[in-house]
């Protein structure tokens, strides 16, 4: 989470961006996919429905929260106005089209039909025996056509489709194999041997050869489908996802980073506005906005208690659904 906000500041240098692109929103997609479960749904109705509900819900609520923010933090403090045109058809086309603020939003129109599509290939696979990963690379070698053919932004990013799910893939075929991958690079019983030092060089070899690749392929951008190298893309955001993967494997289990990663709709969804707001602003700049490093953090700080607040009184607005009433539970 702290590393999309990072992205987003202004004061972060050329390179920074260059290396928090290469891996933030790839990764974001992988964890997506390692969460997906196509069994759970029989018909591809039930899935469109139930991803609407924990995704486009979120969109629209986000999206009007974001107005109020926005106004504060571009018109008040930076006399940046958006008219209400310009509000509606960003959010119809996912700020595709239309001047506003909410383009961090971008996301979860395309990973609603990322999953779609990805529950689709899935039950392809269950019922025509053909591979998912051929189908998966299938829709990539398409996007590539797409991309090089028509280059840009598709309406709700129906563009950035391939190439997030092919991210979303790897997170799932992940997890369901995840206890052969826990084989090949988990060592946590042995950490004291010669295979815990393995490891530790395994996962700083994969951060660094990541992060170098990351750098040389320049800022790319999911958002926008600017990937420069396709391969130097692809390569840098697999070792830097997979090294940082396995940091995490290695880190006791601490609870607001879980609580940050449970909330991480409403991290991704509010975060611009108000670092922006700290920016813009003539008091804060100085002490925080000038520093993007700073100014990421106490935003990162104020979305604790923002999300906490959503978690208990309005739960849609991060992705999650009012809890259920038991039905002796007395009223």
């Amino acid at each position: 989470m702290f590393f999309v906000i990072l992205g987003h500041a202004w004061a972060l240098p050329a390179w920074g961006k260059a290396l928090i692109y290469s891996f933030h929103m790839p990764l974001f997609f992988a964890i997506s996919g390692a969460l997906f479960r196509a069994g759970k749904y029989d018909r591809l109705r039930d899935c469109a429905l139930d991803k609407a509900r924990a995704l486009l819900l979120p969109y629209l609520l986000l999206y009007i929260v974001n107005i109020p923010l926005q106004l504060i933090s571009f018109g008040l403090f930076a006399q940046t106005f958006y008219s209400p045109e310009d509000l509606l058809l960003g959010f119809l086309t996912g700020s595709v089209l239309g001047e506003s603020s909410c383009w961090p939003l971008w996301f979860l129109p395309c990973l609603y039909l990322v999953s779609v599509v990805m529950w689709m290939l899935a039950r392809l696979e269950q019922r025509a025996k053909i591979p998912l990963w051929l189908t998966v690379s299938l829709v990539f070698a398409v996007g590539i056509a797409i991309w090089e053919l028509h280059p840009g932004q598709g309406m709700l990013h129906w563009k950035t489709v391939p190439m997030a799910l092919l991210f979303y893939y790897l997170g799932y075929a992940f997890m369901k194999h995840r206890e052969t991958a826990f084989r090949l690079i988990d060592f946590k019983e042995e950490r004291k041997s010669r295979q815990s030092l393995r490891f530790f060089a395994t996962m700083i070899l994969m951060l660094a050869l990541g992060l170098a690749l990351g750098y040389a392929n320049g800022k790319v951008s999911m958002m926008s489908n600017i990937y420069h190298n396709y391969a130097l893309m692809v390569a840098s955001a697999c070792l830097t996802s997979t090294g940082l993967a396995m940091m995490v494997m290695v880190l006791p289990k601490i609870r607001f980073l879980d609580f940050a990663g449970k909330n991480s709709l409403g991290f991704f969804g509010l975060h611009r506005n108000l670092l922006h707001g700290i920016e813009n602003c003539a008091l804060t700049f100085p002490l925080l906005g000038s520093n993007a490093i700073v100014a990421s953090l106490v935003v990162w700080v104020l979305l604790f208690p923002l999300c906490a607040f959503g978690n208990r009184f309005f739960p849609p607005l991060v992705g999650k659904w009012f809890p259920k009433k038991n039905k002796g539970q007395a009223v």
